[in-house]
């Protein structure tokens, strides 16, 4: 009887050092499953970082035309604003001269 308990604790022990194999596997298993998702994870999260960054370039330099285009049209708008006053006013500057001594001459009591 007691080479028979012998065999079956002997083949307990091996069944025991096999789960523990099969455990330790499962933990490296699980671990390596781990580091690879993180990695998976960083090189994600990378590319996308990289596509928002160029998005932003993109905008960044249309919109960066676009304030270019409306100050160059603010601009010519403005130089037509002036030549305009400076025409009106040489036009009109001996009507508003003919008028503006006619009020001072003009004296009432």
């Amino acid at each position: 009887m007691s080479a028979q308990g012998n065999s079956g604790v002997q083949l307990l022990l091996e069944a025991e050092k096999d789960a523990r194999n099969i455990v330790e596997k499962a933990r490296q298993y699980r671990l390596q499953r781990l580091k690879d998702a993180r990695n998976e994870a960083a090189h994600d999260v990378e590319e996308y970082t990289k596509f928002k960054k160029d998005e932003f370039a993109k905008f960044e330099e249309n919109a960066s035309v676009l304030y270019k285009q409306s100050e160059e049209e603010s601009k010519q708008e403005v130089v037509k604003m002036i030549e305009s006053i400076k025409s009106d006013s040489s036009v009109n500057a001996d009507k508003v001269v003919d008028e503006v001594l006619a009020l001072l001459l003009d004296v009432k009591y």
